[in-house]
């Protein structure tokens, strides 16, 4: 008897501690954190801008599926759109979905990026920054920091130390804390067209010195705002295909609380009057910010028959412990047979911890052009061989291009997308068979 008490005892101490896993207790005293989502109305959310759009007669759509499904929606048109995109993003994007979001901008349709690289507002977790990386790689961009110039003002211990964090630096580590910044526009431009200055924020332990890199020869970048205090850039305009692409290093620019803040809203409207074209529509990126209609959490653990499913397997557990004997036998412990592959998976384990990603990406490629070579009678050295590749008109050239920039930011050891990377090169060696 004592034995099943012990057992039920031990049942009822592993259920707690299960419902405290799927249930955790929520703390009341933590406040909620603002999204940027057209129904948040905090701080940070777009429920302003959507609600002044509509009083506008001007037509919105929440977002809730994958981009993928913008030219397949019918409630939308198929060119003369404007997608409204916080950066980084709560759910990552698929690089399907990125593919088709970038076939849909470039059939006339415009996209403004709101990324959180000079404010980071509380709801842009710093995990998900290489969702920027992720959608500015895709088209053919990348958020680079420039170096600061030497100044004759820095301090001499500095230089003889660079290793040593300065009491000045721990401090801006410890007490980060947001600073009002004005931007003005950079020229006159037609979606800065009554705009004398914008009210952002700035979070005083990152970067101003941001810029927009890209292919020089496929990218061109147009500035049309610039910080008032150092003149570096804060809003850069791109054309692509026949679509635009506007990027932000600010995200809360037109927020619940931003949105009424200087000339914000005069940009805001230039923007919509700009690049929305007839039967076009706002669309806010709501499902990549948490408002998906794929999954909804919050009514999936509101459902009265998970509970009932719940109380139901525990009362058959329960069942179960008191009414089966707990005198089990000694289990026999069955020696494990070691396999040739498991120790190649532990090696290659091994190495994925230690190698960095361009490294990896570099020894790809390096036997891809020896492939190649092979197949031209050249010297298998591991040498690029684009030239060959291009002459090859079974090679799509959007495809050799993007081989070709992850190629370069692989040389230059940048973060890139290795699985895209090795994708891509499979690809170009099934065309080649």
């Amino acid at each position: 008897m004592k034995d099943r008490l012990i057992t039920l005892l031990g049942a009822v101490i592993a259920f707690y501690i299960l419902l405290r896993l799927l249930f955790p207790q929520i703390n009341f005293a933590q406040k909620d954190i603002s999204y940027p989502t057209s129904e948040d109305r905090g701080k940070f959310g777009l429920a302003g801008s959507a609600h002044w759009l509509s009083s506008q007669h001007v037509p919105i759509y929440s977002l809730r599926q994958r981009y993928d499904t913008l030219a397949k929606t019918p409630e939308l048109s198929p060119r003369g759109n404007l997608l409204i995109i916080s950066l980084p993003l709560r759910l990552d994007a698929q690089h399907k979905e990125l593919q088709q979001l970038q076939q849909w901008i470039r059939q006339g349709n415009s996209a403004l990026l709101l990324i959180a690289m000079s404010d980071w507002p509380p709801w842009a977790d710093r995990m998900m920054s290489d969702s920027v990386t992720r959608v500015l790689n895709n088209f053919d961009l990348d958020m680079t920091l420039a170096a600061e110039p030497d100044s004759e003002t820095k301090d001499k211990s500095d230089k003889h130390n660079p290793g040593v964090t300065t009491a000045k630096q721990l401090d801006k580590l410890t007490q980060q804390k947001s600073v009002a910044r004005i931007l003005i526009p950079a020229d006159a431009h037609p979606l800065t067209a009554g705009v004398h200055k914008i009210e952002t924020t700035w979070l005083d332990s990152e970067g101003l010195r941001w810029h927009l890199e890209g292919n020089e020869q496929l990218r061109s970048s147009l500035v049309l705002l610039r910080d008032q205090a150092d003149k570096n850039p804060a809003l850069w305009l791109n054309f692509y295909g026949h679509g635009r692409l506007l990027i932000s290093r600010h995200s809360d620019m037109f927020g619940n609380v931003s949105l009424a803040l200087a000339d914000n809203a005069v940009l805001f409207a230039d923007m919509v009057q700009q690049l929305l074209g007839k039967n076009g529509k706002v669309i806010f990126d709501d499902m990549h910010q948490g408002l998906s209609a794929i999954y909804d959490p919050d009514a999936f653990f509101h459902d009265p028959r998970l509970h009932h499913t719940l109380l139901f397997l525990l009362a058959l557990w329960i069942v179960y412990v008191m009414g089966y004997t707990n005198r089990f036998g000694q289990v026999r412990q069955r020696k494990p047979v070691l396999q040739l592959r498991q120790h190649v998976q532990a090696v290659g384990n091994l190495f994925a911890r230690r190698l960095h990603p361009s490294a990896v990406a570099l020894r790809h490629a390096h036997h891809f052009f020896n492939e190649v070579r092979s197949c031209y009678g050249l010297p298998q050295n591991g040498q690029p061989v684009w030239e060959q590749l291009q002459r090859n008109a079974a090679i799509a050239p959007s495809l050799l291009q993007q081989a070709q920039s992850l190629y370069q930011r692989a040389q230059q050891q940048q973060r890139i997308n290795l699985i895209t990377f090795v994708n891509t090169l499979k690809t170009m060696r099934r065309e080649l068979q």
